[in-house]
């Protein structure tokens, strides 16, 4: 890339990562994106790439270097507006999206 990428790229290219199960990827992007800032919790994600593909050791490092770091893992959200109303979602949380689905199916 002509620039340098920003926190944002990497970390959209993470979290593709984390959705395609490409953990090569993932481990440079985590790279690049903590050397960005260290203490920013989304490059830690790496951790839950590992977890997923069954690579629990490499996970549990990630996991003791977040915790030597002071680094605490906060929860995803999102928002999704359905016919005027704002539905707001935590990463990987199904219950609000049934009720949107609901709501799309009643209309």
């Amino acid at each position: 890339m002509p620039l340098n990428p920003s926190r944002s790229v990497w970390g959209a290219i993470l979290n593709a990562c984390q959705a395609q199960g490409d953990v090569e990827m993932a481990e440079i992007a985590s790279r690049k994106l903590l050397n960005l800032d260290p203490e920013e919790d989304g490059g830690y994600m790496l951790s839950n790439i590992y977890a997923a593909s069954g690579w629990w050791s490499y996970s549990k490092k990630i996991r003791e270097t977040m915790e030597s770091r002071g680094v605490n893992k906060s929860a995803g959200y999102g928002s999704v507006v359905v016919y005027g109303v704002i539905h707001n979602f935590i990463s990987l949380d199904r219950m609000d999206v049934l009720q949107v689905n609901f709501e799309l199916s009643e209309k």
